[in-house]
């Protein structure tokens, strides 16, 4: 009973905590894509994650909120089962290590239990759609069915962790050496029994992925993998196309560590650090080497997927997910250490053990929770679902919308394919211009040629891998369309670069038809005092760092289109605009207005253009070094330059870092 009250208690505190502060719609990143994807029974970005998915259309028939408020209301269960699971599990794991005659240690599992279900790393995960608080259930799953010893608890911990591999296939590769770790010394009947159920359901693990041809052949709105031959869905089921993403830069790696402890320290405080410390020291005094060494494992392997990353974003909600398993690590020996502390206390005076002990769960948990009401109150977050309305109302009947970039581009489609917006408008993702994907849009978009000439195809399918997206705009933008075709600020060739036309918050790349939307100033101050005036007052805007920063760096980029065009006093209109709401003082939109405003930068055209345009021909090519080295020279010269920032930023998706230092603020 004691176990369960522990389970139960932890997890409805974290579940109802996730509920007050759950998002009421769609939300930044993957859950808007999420929000799309199983609103349309599509296929989400690699790896696919079927599992997630079908949980999502479950959770979807849910008679509350709007879709994506179901699914993060499919989140907070998770997450908060996640929480639970861990205390129970520190409860008997520390009962187990003390010798503790009852089977549990309640301070020990309720400290750990509610230091991760309060900190920022988990509560980012519950109150939107997202799959890390899934995987980590499973995990946890998995160790509680290792931890209930004998031959059928190590069979039984092969089932969630063959569900998980088909959740996030990364934190499952990361988790396996702490797993087999944790199997040894079970004895060789217990090994043979978890390599039998691993061989009868290892089948079933990858059948899941039969989900992303099953789905792509149905042809539905959203297919981000094009699952359709068996590259193809290798590619899908994988992710290999995010392996550009593993370059280190000189010195990176030490960054990327020392910005993992930042994470750490962020999300469980130093004063749930102290105690993990005091744990480790207590296990060292009571010579109990093989938990330190199996605590050790999980969080050194846990850290390993985000280390080598060439580009790790501590500030993104999802680099959290990715260290939920080292972080319930941590929470969990920082559960031991309170034990520790309490524990000698007990025989001589109840009440001082239980006050003390209080005071220990109270300190553990204020800071975390604290922290977790600024950053994961995501209650009162409008921008995404208005934004993308936004995004969207200009573009003229009938057009082809095709966006870049998730901050953007997600939230759009959620809007698209579950509130049916705009109708009228067909709106693809950048990415989705797949060669294999082309002759499904073509029929429904007369912008999309039912076929290419042979040297648009070669030119197509010869790009490096990233860049085909670009070729086939081009190609479709060379066929003169019936249709308006929109995009928004991000890299394209260079001769669209030249042809874009601002019309409200898209850029018209080709027009069939005469203009008759008002000027683009016009539309910006339209913008300005209809839609971003009202959200400003709002307070979820000053916590949404997401939103303030996209449209920064939207402002950022339109802004210098103006001025290239000479149009100066709205570059400066803008680019004011987009410093009052960047969230970070050095971001390089406060760099432009400064040397617009002291005349260091002058309305275009622009020495550097040529060579900026040089580079992105070079981009465009695949020559990376070749653009890397241009638009170094350039930002060199001139560090607000549109066309060499597009290009840096492109670059940098493609995991290839532009060096700014002369650039930056």
């Amino acid at each position: 009973m004691m176990g369960e009250r522990i389970f139960l208690g932890v997890a409805a505190a974290t579940f109802a905590l996730y509920v007050l502060l759950a998002a009421p719609g769609v939300t930044w990143f993957d859950g808007g894509e999420f929000a799309a994807v199983i609103g349309s029974m599509g296929v989400s970005h690699p790896p696919g994650q079927p599992a997630f998915m079908v949980l999502g259309k479950l959770a979807a028939l849910l008679p509350v909120g709007s879709l994506a408020f179901r699914l993060s209301m499919l989140s907070a269960g998770c997450a908060a089962l996640a929480a639970g699971s861990l205390a129970l599990l520190v409860s008997r794991a520390t009962a187990r290590l003390w010798g503790e005659p009852s089977g549990h240690a309640p301070l020990a599992g309720v400290t750990s239990g509610l230091l991760l279900g309060v900190s920022p790393g988990l509560a980012l995960q519950g109150v939107r759609p997202e799959l890390y608080g899934l995987a980590l259930l499973l995990g946890l799953l998995a160790a509680l069915a290792v931890q209930s010893g004998g031959r059928r608890g190590l069979a039984l911990a092969v089932v969630p962790l063959c569900v998980a591999g088909a959740v996030h296939h990364a934190m499952l590769v990361a988790a396996v050496p702490g797993f087999f770790l944790l199997a040894l010394g079970r004895g060789r009947g217990s090994l043979r029994s978890a390599a039998t159920a691993t061989l009868l359901l290892l089948p079933f693990g990858l059948l899941q992925f039969l989900w992303l041809p099953l789905r792509s052949m149905t042809r539905p709105e959203i297919d981000f993998g094009v699952a359709r031959t068996f590259e193809r869905v290798v590619m899908a089921a994988t992710g290999a196309s995010y392996a550009r993403s593993y370059r280190l830069e000189p010195g990176q790696l030490t960054r990327n560590l020392s910005e993992h402890a930042a994470v750490f320290r962020a999300d469980l405080g130093w004063f749930a650090l102290a105690l993990s410390v005091l744990s480790v020291l207590w296990l060292l005094w009571r010579v109990r080497p093989r938990p330190l060494l199996v605590a050790f494992v999980f969080v050194a392997a846990g850290v390993l997927p985000t280390a080598l990353q060439g580009v790790f974003f501590p500030e993104n909600p999802d680099a959290h997910g990715y260290l939920l398993g080292p972080m319930a690590v941590l929470a969990a020996g920082a559960g031991l250490g309170a034990w520790a502390l309490v524990a000698p206390l007990r025989e001589r005076s109840r009440t001082l053990s239980t006050a003390l002990g209080v005071t220990l769960v109270i300190g553990a948990v204020a800071g975390p929770l604290s922290q977790t009401t600024l950053e994961a109150d995501f209650s009162e977050l409008e921008s995404p679902r208005r934004l993308s309305a936004e995004l969207l109302h200009d573009a003229t009947p009938g057009a082809l919308v095709l966006l870049g970039g998730d901050s953007w581009l997600m939230p759009a489609l959620a809007a698209r394919v579950w509130e049916r917006r705009r109708p009228d408008l067909f709106v693809f993702g950048l990415h989705m211009l797949e060669g294999l994907a082309l002759p499904d849009l073509a029929a429904r978009s007369a912008a999309i040629p039912a076929g290419f000439t042979e040297s648009e195809r070669l030119a197509i399918g010869g790009a490096k891998p990233g860049l085909q997206h670009e070729h086939t705009l081009r190609a479709i933008v060379a066929h003169g369309p019936p249709v308006d075709v929109f995009v928004n600020d991000f890299f394209i060739a260079p001769e669209l670069l030249a042809a874009r036309q601002p019309h409200g918050l898209l850029l018209r790349l080709h027009a069939a038809h005469p203009d008759p939307s008002p000027d683009a100033g016009r539309t910006e101050r339209a913008f300005d005092e209809e839609v971003l005036q009202g959200l400003r007052r709002g307070p979820g805007w000053t916590r949404d760092r997401v939103g303030r920063e996209a449209l920064s760096r939207r402002d950022l980029a339109r802004g210098g289109l103006h001025l290239q065009r000479g149009e100066r006093d709205l570059a400066l209109r803008l680019w004011q605009r987009g410093s009052e709401i960047a969230p970070n003082p050095w971001d390089f939109v406060h760099l432009a207005r400064h040397r617009l405003e002291s005349g260091a930068d002058v309305a275009g055209p622009w020495e550097a253009d040529a060579q900026a345009l040089e580079a992105a021909d070079a981009l465009l090519a695949g020559d990376f070094r070749k653009a890397r080295d241009g638009v170094d020279a350039v930002l060199a010269k001139q560090p607000t330059h549109p066309v060499a920032l597009l290009t840096a930023e492109r670059l940098f998706t493609l995991g290839h870092h532009v060096s700014t230092a002369t650039a930056a603020p």
